[in-house]
């Protein structure tokens, strides 16, 4: 008697589990600027005619690696993933973070050479939503909404990495750390930060060496523009800052 109970709550709370991670997906590709203008019934719809799947994955799982072919359109559910670029000798420059509800290579999706110029590894245990190109192709003839919204995402991105390649290339070391901490201050809307990544992390971000960090960090200090203590970042001249970030 105790053993049936069991066995039947736990299928209970399975069936809990899945109705609730359905639910959330729902409302994370809702949110998503694929699907802007879609009903929820419109979505419901979608997602019962055409197939899809959601795979887990660990933390510090590679999704998918450099060279790789990009077959399907791939949205994250939960958790958060890192875009990275290596060179052959072995430089690793983080492209971008991302998270729930954001899109994974879109750009990548109908090129004629779809190889992974990025791997994708996860931060996170991360969730993501899978559907086929062929599928995809099919939804987006069905559904002008979706294919109006899916090319104002490749046109989005052509601008995103059109920037990207101006910071990395034209960008000194102090301008991408001033860039970086007014973002930051602009969001805050104070004077009084905290990083939220470890100084190696930026690095990696702004395709520096650590040590060139720690060293335009010490002199953007000595010249009066912060004042930093550990993780804590105080903006002093804010002015200054913003022409560093120019």
């Amino acid at each position: 008697m105790i053993q049936k109970y069991n066995t039947h709550k736990a299928f209970f709370c399975t069936v809990c589990y899945i109705d609730l991670f359905f639910h959330l997906m729902e409302d994370i590709l809702l949110a998503c600027p694929l699907f802007k203008g879609i009903t929820g019934k419109d979505l419901n719809s979608i997602l019962e005619k055409y197939n899809y799947k959601v795979r887990e994955f660990n933390a510090n799982d590679f999704v998918l690696l450099q060279g790789d072919s990009c077959e399907n359109m791939m949205i994250i559910i939960s958790g958060k993933l890192q875009a990275q670029m290596v060179d052959s000798s072995g430089k690793m420059i983080v492209v971008e973070e991302l998270g729930s509800g954001q899109i994974l290579a879109p750009a990548f999706l109908f090129s004629a050479q779809n190889k992974m110029p990025v791997s994708l590894f996860t931060t996170e245990r991360t969730s993501v939503f899978y559907i086929r190109k062929q599928t995809f192709t099919e939804l987006m003839q069905a559904s002008q909404p979706i294919l109006l919204n899916f090319l104002q995402m490749i046109s989005e991105r052509a601008v995103f990495l059109s920037k990207k390649l101006n910071f990395h290339v034209f960008k000194s070391i102090k301008n991408k750390i001033a860039g970086y901490v007014l973002e930051m201050y602009e969001r805050e809307k104070s004077l009084h930060l905290r990083f939220e990544q470890t100084q190696q992390n930026l690095s990696e971000q702004f395709g520096v060496t650590r040590p060139s960090l720690a060293r335009s960090l010490a002199e953007m200090e000595k010249e009066g523009v912060f004042i930093l203590t550990g993780k804590n970042i105080e903006i002093t001249d804010l002015k200054k800052l913003r022409e560093l970030a120019e």
